[in-house]
């Protein structure tokens, strides 16, 4: 062909060669030109060469549309090269484009491979600013995640750092971050748990192509002690817990009988009285929290389907469990009790919230609850750790307690370790002789 154009129709009949339909699998002679299957009509795409420059050539689809192509060999290997679509880019300038790309193919360059290095540079100008990267990533973690980084790594570090590129982000900088943090009394765990936040999107910006490596994977957390903090109730302080709960029951249900007195005595709409045996949410959630050891999450997704009565379990969803996997849990009598009783409350969930989603938060009532019973220094998770030190008390294993806490790693089970220390009293005792 002397020249070639996405309008020009090849010659009929030139190099036939044998073609197969991949729909009926009918075999026939087609031409450079392509043409439709004579058995069941199914249409192809066909190619034209030029005639000027070698390896170039536009592919024209079915529909109409026709793109310009360049095949060259690199290092021996055929590699095909897209120059553009007809008619943003002409024949004339997909030529000229296609004369440039087999110079520089001439010369030993991979046109391919530098198009894609191309194309990641763009993505990574795209999002090269922590703010812009935290966008994309918000999306990405509200579908594959339950923490949430984007919105910590907002809240803990300067505000500057988000206007800066992610390459910014070194080793010095997040020491320089840490030594302030501790000066300012935040603890060695929590500041460990901010720069984990960002690793992780640093990392997942390395995946996605957008940085090329993180100057911060080598940053070794802060020590901390792995056993921490276990705090649980004494005998007396669960005894004034109880005691406080039902006394703001009671104190609740009085105030409604006054107030509607007070209504009816003015001819106005009364409120109905509370259920029975609680008022609301807060006594059947802290007792169950005390005798299941369920973290706050995962008790306030429990639904009424995960609480089986009969066989005393209750279920905890992976989708809802901070290890994402999937527990069961037995009920002692107390929990039996407190689940019979609200087996039958309106709604899908156990402990609903507003508008029948989920509960969010007790902070509110939990510290009012804390101080009626005087008990300081004492967090609603904390319960967790009461159970957790019962059951270990009472005879079980380590092993026994991760499975019952859902603990990921033995590591975490450890802090329990020393409840029943009988053990190590033995020994101690065998050292005098």
């Amino acid at each position: 062909m002397p020249g070639l154009s996405p309008d020009t129709p090849a010659p009929d009949g030139q190099r036939e060669k044998p073609h197969k339909c991949p729909r009926c699998r009918h075999k026939w002679l087609v031409s450079k030109k392509g043409q439709s299957c004579p058995e069941c009509g199914q249409m192809f795409p066909y190619e034209l060469r030029d005639s000027e420059i070698k390896g170039f050539l536009v592919r024209v689809q079915p529909s109409g549309a026709k793109n310009f192509y360049l095949d060259y060999r690199h290092d021996g290997r055929r590699n095909r090269l897209r120059l553009g679509a007809y008619p943003n880019l002409s024949a004339d300038g997909a030529r000229e484009l296609a004369r440039i790309a087999t110079g520089e193919a001439a010369k030993g360059i991979d046109l391919q491979e530098r198009k894609k290095a191309q194309r990641v540079a763009v993505e990574r100008a795209k999002h090269s600013t922590l703010e812009a990267f935290l966008e994309r990533y918000v999306a990405w973690e509200e579908t594959h995640r339950k923490v949430r980084h984007a919105t910590r790594i907002r809240a803990v570090f300067p505000s500057k750092w988000l206007r800066e590129p992610l390459t910014a982000l070194n080793t010095w900088t997040l020491e320089s971050w840490r030594r302030e943090a501790r000066k300012e009394g935040k603890k060695a765990t929590t500041v460990n748990r901010d720069v984990a936040a960002l690793k992780a999107v640093l990392s997942k910006a390395i995946e996605w192509g957008v940085l090329e490596r993180s100057q911060i994977e080598n940053l070794k957390p802060l020590k901390t002690d792995p056993i921490g903090r276990v705090r649980f109730l004494t005998t007396q302080e669960e005894k004034r817990i109880r005691k406080a709960l039902r006394d703001r029951d009671l104190e609740m249900r009085e105030r409604r009988e006054r107030y509607n007195e007070h209504l009816s005595a003015r001819g106005e709409k009364t409120f109905p009285p509370y259920p029975s045996p609680y008022a609301d949410h807060l006594e059947p959630l802290v007792l169950i929290l005390l005798n299941t050891g369920l973290r706050f999450g995962e008790a306030t997704q429990l639904r009424h389907s995960e609480i089986n009565l009969r066989d005393r379990l209750i279920t905890v969803a992976g989708e809802g469990a901070k290890s994402g996997r999937t527990r069961v849990i037995p009920m002692n009598l107390e929990a039996h009790r407190i689940l019979s009783s609200l087996k039958g409350a309106p709604g899908d969930r156990i402990f609903p919230g507003g508008g029948g989603n989920r509960l969010t938060t007790i902070k509110k009532s939990w510290t009012a609850l804390r101080e009626a019973a005087a008990i300081s220094g004492f967090r609603l998770h904390d319960l967790r750790h009461t159970f957790a030190s019962r059951v270990k008390r009472g005879g079980a294993d380590l092993y026994a307690v991760q499975r019952l806490l859902g603990h990921s790693s033995p590591m975490m089970t450890q802090r329990y370790a020393h409840l029943q220390p009988d053990d190590l009293r033995e020994a101690v005792e065998k050292v005098a002789g």
